[in-house]
């Protein structure tokens, strides 16, 4: 029976260690084992790292992230996405997560960007890529049910009416302290 990928828990990896690691390799004449141990890093992990800083014949080592190797969208057009639910939400059109996962797809197409199979054959972008973005922005973000607002209730709610609505709150809180 496979295990599922939600039981496997790794370790994450400190960039700074990679790199501090790979910098006694490469410079120090250090054993992988040797710098793997001693900053406490998956040998296997930094003998990777340091395959694919030979091969791509740079002079200074950079650590880059395995996850960032398959993602569909750059941080920018992450930040395109995230700021356009923002401003559905601010014009009362909230997107539906699936909605949302419909339009990450037509983004993909239209940016001609590299995405998986599924996406196309099911329509919409995945699960996993919607809960892993949602991840990213949790601060800034969070997708629910959109909720019917009606016309009057968002035409009203302008200056002059929540003006009035502090101006009212304020004369009802001073006649209460007088009370008091």
């Amino acid at each position: 029976m496979p295990r599922s990928k939600k039981g496997a828990k790794r370790v994450k990896v400190e960039s700074t260690d990679v790199e501090r690691a790979a910098v006694l390799v490469l410079k120090n004449s250090w054993s992988i084992r040797q710098a793997a141990l001693e900053f406490k890093v998956s040998k296997s992990t930094l003998a990777r790292h340091l395959k694919i800083h030979k091969a791509s014949e740079n002079e200074e080592f950079q650590y880059n992230a395995r996850c960032d190797i398959n993602r569909v969208f750059s941080p920018e057009e992450e930040e395109k996405l995230a700021n356009y639910l923002k401003q559905a939400s601010q014009i009362h059109y909230g997107l539906t997560r699936k909605q949302f996962r419909i339009l990450a797809l037509d983004f993909a197409q239209v940016n001609k960007k590299k995405i998986p199979e599924s996406w196309i054959t099911n329509g919409l972008a995945g699960k996993n890529w919607y809960y892993e973005f949602m991840n990213r922005h949790k601060d800034a973000l969070s997708l629910r049910k959109p909720q019917a607002t009606s016309l009057s209730r968002s035409t009203s709610f302008n200056r002059h009416n929540v003006s009035t609505f502090d101006e009212s709150a304020s004369l009802w809180a001073s006649w209460f302290i007088f009370l008091i």
